[in-house]
């Protein structure tokens, strides 16, 4: 064991770190649960995805770059599960050319 002055900061740090990564798990765990109780996660899947057919194509926020059906896979887990297992919302892809502008936006790290 190093009972150096350096050594001893490393361990506690890392300790500390560890603490905290195991406090914002649990919060995320909780943050699920909490979620879960919401009443629009009580809708069967076939519910969400009847609600989803009605983002169409056109759906596009042209200001942002956005299209609808991406949106809702961003929300929750439940909705992306979902979204991603509807056909009609994947059944045509849009290749129109954006501004630059949104471009730069998905492009930026």
């Amino acid at each position: 064991m190093d009972t150096s002055p350096t050594g001893s900061s490393d361990c506690l740090r890392q300790a500390i770190d560890d603490e905290i990564n195991s406090s914002e798990e649990s919060t995320r765990a909780l943050k699920s649960r909490h979620n879960t109780l919401a009443f629009i996660s009580c809708l069967p899947p076939e519910t969400l995805a009847a609600i989803f057919s009605f983002l169409s194509p056109s759906a596009w926020d042209q200001e942002a770059g956005h299209l609808a059906q991406i949106c809702v896979t961003h929300v929750c887990c439940q909705w992306h599960e979902t979204a991603l297992n509807h056909p009609c919302l994947w059944s045509h892809i849009n290749f129109t050319v954006k501004p630059a502008a949104g471009l730069r936006a998905h492009l930026t790290v």
